[in-house]
């Protein structure tokens, strides 16, 4: 069963990452059309004041009119269909946009003289801005093309004015590129336990859930063993009020109880394993987990006063239990072992001693809380006799 829910994952997963690729390469390819214009708009009205050509006729000029209409043409591709080969596909076509303008902007500069610092400073701006870019396609494989492709953009273009500065900003660069190819795996490596916690919230506790912070997938294969304090309760009489009752009343009446059984648990840390019908399993974990549960068990008898006719018995016992997941086809969470039986023991035996809660040696050697002494009886299913306590 791990192994579907991983496929199931990884799938979703890559869904997710194309989707959202797909819309951050949307929103770049309306800034890059938007910056484009921008650009060509300034060229062609200043570019005859200060080369004495129109912009169309200069090599830079034609240049950034060919960018533009390949962003034109990335627009529109990208709002026909998304394959995902374009995250290597588009930024090469901007790498070669991006070096052929760095390149023509180096020769003009040769050709006057100027300094080298103005060439330095527009190849790491437009350099690092493509590196950044390549960072939002959400996979490690476009991250690192586009870094690799920037800094070799980068030192390409700097070559003929290289200074000892110059070094620096070229480590500085790749830098950026390591930076930006942590992020990315960082990313995926978050939506995964995000994309599997919100998997696994489907048939595991919540509290279980986001308690697994590492590898939430985990909880799937690997039982553990952790010593805890059980909780079962059970609604007195239900049946026969239920046989006066239609199904509809029967179901809301009993959400209701249950609902706040639960949030009593809820409120002292507990977890909810299962409903049983109208019983409850629940287990409480950590620092005064039986304590804990005492006071969840007091609260849930409680909130039973509010609906008149009905009483609620509640068995504890705290002790060594495994948790983990069962089954093949259908996954249930759980916990397991003596502990469990005992406490489902001492909730049935509630009746007859006429008791409303009934906790076992277990509870009483852990918690803190003071109980009172009913009784020595038998447990089913276990030798020898055990002293039972209640508040």
């Amino acid at each position: 069963m791990s192994d579907q829910i991983k496929r199931e994952l990884d799938s979703a997963l890559d869904e997710a990452l194309n989707v959202e690729t797909h819309h951050n390469e949307r929103v770049v390819s309306w800034v890059r059309l938007i910056v484009l214009t921008l650009t060509n708009v300034v060229g062609v009205l200043s570019h005859p004041k200060t080369v004495n050509i129109n912009w169309w006729e200069g090599n830079q000029g034609r240049m950034m009119l060919a960018w533009l209409a390949a962003a034109v043409f990335i627009a529109v591709l990208l709002r026909v269909r998304w394959k995902r080969y374009y995250s290597f596909v588009i930024p090469t076509m901007d790498g070669l946009a991006l070096a052929a303008v760095l390149s023509n902007g180096q020769a003009i500069m040769e050709r006057s003289g100027q300094e080298a610092a103005w060439a330095g400073a527009a190849a790491a701006a437009g350099c690092a801005l493509y590196m950044v870019v390549g960072a939002i396609r959400l996979r490690i494989g476009a991250t690192l093309f586009a870094g690799l492709t920037g800094l070799g953009i980068y030192i390409a273009t700097i070559l003929p004015f290289t200074t000892s500065g110059h070094f620096t900003s070229t480590a500085a660069m790749l830098g950026l590129a390591g930076l930006l190819a942590w992020l990315t795996v960082m990313t995926q490596r978050l939506a995964k336990a995000r994309r599997t916690r919100g998997m696994l919230s489907r048939f595991l506790p919540q509290s279980v859930v986001e308690a697994a912070h590492d590898d939430p997938l985990a909880l799937l294969t690997q039982a553990r063993n952790a010593d805890v304090t059980v909780l079962f309760t059970d609604i007195r009489g239900f049946t026969a009020w239920s046989e006066k009752r239609s199904p509809e009343n029967v179901m809301k009446m009993l959400n209701e109880v249950q609902g706040g059984l639960a949030a009593e648990v809820s409120r002292q840390g507990g977890t909810v394993d299962k409903f049983l019908g109208d019983g409850m399993l629940a287990f409480f974990e950590g620092a005064e987990h039986a304590d804990r549960a005492l006071a969840a068990a007091q609260g849930c008898l409680n909130s039973a006063e509010r609906f008149a006719g009905l009483r609620i018995g509640a068995g504890l016992q705290s002790g060594e239990v495994v948790i983990g997941c069962l089954g093949q086809h259908r996954v249930e969470f759980t916990v397991l072992g003596d502990t469990v039986n005992t406490a489902s023991r001492l909730e049935s035996m509630t009746k007859d001693l006429d008791e409303e809660l009934l906790a076992g040696q277990g509870v009483a050697d852990r918690a803190q809380t003071r109980l009172r002494q009913v009784a020595e009886v038998p447990i089913r299913g276990r030798t020898g006799t055990m002293t039972v306590y209640s508040l």
